[in-house]
């Protein structure tokens, strides 16, 4: 079987405080003692660069920083919502390339997708499920034949085959006349 292999950077963008080693910092939950504070950025060293970029060759660059709950900035991709979006962007390919092969006539597809991020009691935290409800509008006499491929394009798509949660599929198709 082929490989495939996938490049990018990722460039921190800004100051990085390192006057915090690493070491000092384990043990501690991913909050940190600030969570109070209800700030967008923690109160103490060592933890302020989370602005970053993601490069891939010609392609537009990605910024980034981390989700607001641990102090990033709203307006960048945080890496939770790229671990979404790479499986709601799998399950789409991969339902539009079995749509091409059976001879469906995709007219509109949207999807929403959200993911559930838990903390173990060891105060570290992992992705537990995401659900991806895609809504695809197909000619009438296709509805079916359209809904049921999209447990074929979940088994088909390697993002949701190389995670250890759980990703539910809630597929809503319609017809059109």
């Amino acid at each position: 079987m082929p490989e495939h292999h996938f490049h990018l950077r990722l460039h921190a963008l800004g100051e990085i405080d390192t006057s915090v080693d690493s070491d000092s910092l384990k043990g501690e939950s991913p909050q940190g003692d600030y969570t109070e504070l209800g700030e967008s950025r923690p109160a103490r060293p060592g933890a302020l660069a989370r602005r970053h970029l993601i490069v891939a060759e010609g392609k537009p660059d990605i910024v980034g920083s981390s989700a607001k709950v641990f102090h990033g900035e709203t307006s960048r991709w945080n890496p939770e919502e790229l671990l979404i979006a790479a499986l709601a962007q799998c399950h789409f390919l991969s339902f539009v390339y079995l749509a091409s092969g059976a001879g469906i006539d995709i007219r509109a597809f949207e999807m929403e997708a959200t993911g559930t991020l838990e903390w173990g009691s060891d105060g570290k935290g992992q992705m537990t499920r995401v659900e991806l409800r895609p809504f695809v509008s197909v000619p009438g006499g296709q509805r079916d034949q359209a809904q049921a491929l999209h447990h074929e394009a979940h088994e088909a798509c390697f993002i949701a085959r190389s995670v250890n949660f759980e990703v539910a599929v809630i597929a809503q198709t319609i017809s059109l006349s």
